[in-house]
């Protein structure tokens, strides 16, 4: 799909010194501070790069698995037109966007696939269940980053790599014991800022790959946990994470796949990689879709001529990303003091709202028109 009728300014240069709405700690993804287990030792680091360069000859039974990270649009149905619920589901597809998994052993690669979340187009996070830490690997340009725990919410939510905080849960609770026909129980992980509820099957092979899968999803919703109280062989089968103002994200089980694994498909530092602090660019607006689908969306008509086309300017003046959403479909989202231009909108008033890529912010409806400009002002959402 063609966005080449999509442009984007720098309205409002971002410094290349300003510091994350998230971050909690200035960036250290090579110096991290020492993690501790629930028993308060010190975890290991992640296997230095000749241990991980030793790889085994023959190949390793594994898993791709599949979660569609679902904000809800639903409750972003403010609608100022009449286009038609068929063509709303339609446009909201082009911005579906999934976490995908390879999983061996202890060990995952976790890519993201589709425009929400800021995970640049070849970058994966690689991860083992027993060790703190993260890979950053780039697999086009052959280079890898260290990075500490912490980095995945601004990560995917900012496209940076700064440390957030994590709090353990206040209240682990388990919600049901094992059931006996599916082998699935539910788990709930609480902290003042957000509730992680988990549904975790078991798989016979034992591995605990499954605990690293549930450790990413967990620091996503900011929460620190151990591995221990995941079992050998459980994996996530569903998560969806409850902001504390009533937002959610949801990760959804698309697939689940028994494959054929390398062992370099997983191993965290790549021997023969070039090591780098970060491989990550620095973030720009984008759009999800082209003016030929924007022209789908039908804004309630405004008085005057008629014209074949409109652009509306998209500025958003606060500090982090936001996604933008128009009619109730995402239609791109716009860095930090950037702003995007949207071409081939049908002049008319449509409702707008801002969202975070994670979920958990929202500036609530408005409704603007087309030809014109609609700025999100600097701490204008809760």
């Amino acid at each position: 799909m063609s966005i080449a009728g999509c442009r984007s300014r720098d309205a409002l240069p971002l410094g290349p010194t300003t510091t994350s709405p998230q971050a909690a700690a200035e960036p250290a993804p090579l110096e991290p501070t020492p993690a501790r287990s629930d028993e308060g030792k010190e975890r290991p680091l992640l296997a230095p790069a000749s241990d991980a360069g030793v790889l085994e000859p023959t190949s390793a039974d594994g898993f791709a698995l599949s979660y569609e990270c679902a904000l809800g649009e639903g409750a972003f149905a403010a609608r100022a037109g009449e286009t038609s619920a068929g063509t709303l589901e339609a446009l909201r597809r082009r911005s579906h966007t999934s976490l995908e998994f390879v999983a061996s052993g202890e060990r995952v690669a976790m890519t993201v696939t589709g425009p929400r979340l800021l995970v640049p187009a070849g970058l994966e996070v690689r991860a083992q269940s027993e060790h703190r830490g993260y890979a950053l690997v780039d697999t086009g340009e052959r280079r890898v980053a260290e990075a500490p725990e912490g980095i995945l919410r601004s990560l995917l939510g900012e496209g940076r790599v700064d440390v957030s905080p994590l709090r353990a849960p206040e209240n682990l609770e388990s919600l049901t014991r094992p059931s006996v026909t599916t082998g699935t129980r539910k788990v709930a992980l609480m902290t003042k800022s957000a509730t992680l509820a988990l549904t975790l099957a078991s798989s016979a092979d034992g591995a605990r790959w499954g605990a690293a899968v549930t450790a990413i999803l967990a620091e996503i919703a900011g929460i620190a946990v151990g591995t221990a109280w995941v079992g050998d062989g459980e994996w996530p089968s569903a998560a969806e994470v409850r902001w504390s103002n009533g937002r959610t994200l949801r990760f959804v089980l698309t697939k689940k796949a028994a494959r054929v694994v390398e062992p370099s498909e997983v191993v965290a530092l790549p021997p023969s990689y070039r090591r780098e602090r970060t491989p990550l660019p620095p973030p720009s607006a984008r759009a999800f879709m082209g003016p030929q689908d924007l022209a789908q969306l039908r804004g309630a008509p405004t008085e005057g001529p008629a014209s074949e086309g409109s652009t509306l300017w998209l500025v958003n003046r606060d500090l982090a990303p936001r996604i933008a959403l128009v009619e109730g479909v995402p239609v791109g989202w716009v860095a930090g003091n950037q702003s995007l231009a949207l071409e081939g909108l049908r002049p008319g008033r449509y409702a707008v709202r801002w969202v975070s890529p994670l979920g958990e912010l929202d500036s609530g409806d408005s409704v603007t028109s087309a030809p014109g400009v609609v700025s999100l002002q600097a701490a204008a959402t809760p």
